[in-house]
């Protein structure tokens, strides 16, 4: 990964932080098979053993004027988080959280800023599926990235 610059603020900002949590993230019930999506894998949703499951959205890019020259972009990401076991929701959510916190480093080098904001959570939800239900819950951060006009 070269880093996020202007011409490829979508796609390399979703990369990098995709690659982390690939890198970072211990997969609670230890299965070797995929767990980390780019997309929310619509072929397994009724496949218990599919879950717990993560999906990072893509991030959204907010442009924000700062100077004559240079231009700041809030860059928001989302990670939903889908387990059938209540106790992952709040594990994987504090891992998320603590390891992108105390990884900052990760992000700078791809030239992305963490704000002053905290990570929000939504609440806990519930969705039906053949026989079991899915527990949701998303976790938010916002960086930014500057650049030249």
């Amino acid at each position: 990964m070269t880093g996020v610059t202007s011409s490829t603020i979508f796609s390399n900002s979703w990369q990098v932080i995709f690659d982390f949590l690939e890198a970072q993230l211990t997969d609670p019930s230890s299965r070797s098979a995929k767990w980390i999506y780019g997309g929310f894998p619509d072929s397994r949703i009724d496949d218990k053993t599919a879950y717990p499951l993560i999906v990072l959205n893509p991030v959204v890019v907010m442009p924000q004027k700062l100077t004559f020259s240079k231009r700041k972009n809030l860059v928001r990401f989302s990670i939903d988080i889908y387990t059938t076991n209540p106790n992952h929701l709040d594990s994987i959510a504090d891992e998320i959280i603590y390891d992108v916190e105390h990884n900052i480093n990760t992000f700078h080098t791809n030239h992305l800023w963490k704000t002053n904001s905290d990570p929000t959570t939504s609440y806990p939800s519930a969705l039906p599926r053949a026989g079991f239900n899915v527990k949701h819950r998303a976790v938010n951060f916002e960086f930014m990235f500057t650049c030249a006009r």
